[in-house]
């Protein structure tokens, strides 16, 4: 709570006049059957279905593709990066930074014009990252970063439309090969049809939050 009270005036004043661009990371089951949503089913009395039916069993430990992607204020997503595992700062500089942030925002802004605020992972603040970033464009610092505040950060949002989609997918794409493939089709048919409405107000939102939110002065004892 501390943080976010101290962060979130730091972090209206830097998007004010600025662009803004998040990014985030998420996790998704190779195996469509894995992800977790409800499902459902057409019975004429539904005592006689069969609890096989109704329960859909779950493997424990599953095959999971992480993704990394980053939204602009216009709803514009740049080209995922796909791959198993973690990412760490060596990765996130090299395949999410430098091979797909920076010539997003390079075809669509000048540097003086952005401000990106990236998610608060370990990898995101790393010395060797903020280095690189800090050379290209301006960067939301991790004193001015508030954390756990998902409503503000509409790439949630845009996690779960895509999700969404990827589970009505007919076939199960077998390797992460076909898997890249329809998650780049997913996500940038997301954006195009509901990422300039997600991204909407953004800094109204932020600065909502600011003068009216939980965490504003007027709710603040001391």
């Amino acid at each position: 709570e501390t943080k976010v009270i101290e962060r979130l005036p730091k972090l209206y004043k830097k998007i004010l006049r600025k662009s803004i661009i998040i990014d985030d990371e998420t996790y998704v089951p190779l195996d469509l059957d894995q992800i977790k949503g409800r499902k459902y089913f057409h019975a004429a009395d539904q005592n006689e279905v069969l609890p096989g039916h109704k329960i859909a069993k779950k493997v424990k430990f599953f095959e999971k593709i992480i993704i990394w992607q980053a939204m602009d204020q216009f709803g514009r997503a740049t080209k995922p990066y796909i791959g198993r595992g973690t990412i760490n700062s060596k990765v996130y500089l090299k395949e999410c930074i430098q091979r797909r942030l920076i010539p997003f925002i390079e075809k669509h802004y000048k540097k003086s014009q952005v401000v990106f605020w990236p998610d608060l992972a370990t990898s995101h603040y790393a010395k060797n990252v903020l280095e690189k970033i800090r050379e290209k464009i301006h960067v939301i610092e991790k004193n001015e970063n508030p954390p756990n505040v998902p409503h503000l950060r509409p790439i949630e949002k845009f996690w779960a439309l895509c999700k969404r989609e990827y589970s009505n997918l007919q076939e199960k794409p077998g390797n992460i090969r076909k898997f890249r493939h329809k998650w780049e089709i997913i996500s940038a048919k997301v954006a195009n049809t509901s990422g300039k409405e997600l991204m909407k107000n953004l800094k109204e939102k932020v600065k909502y939050e600011v003068d009216n939110g939980l965490y504003s002065s007027k709710f603040q004892k001391f």
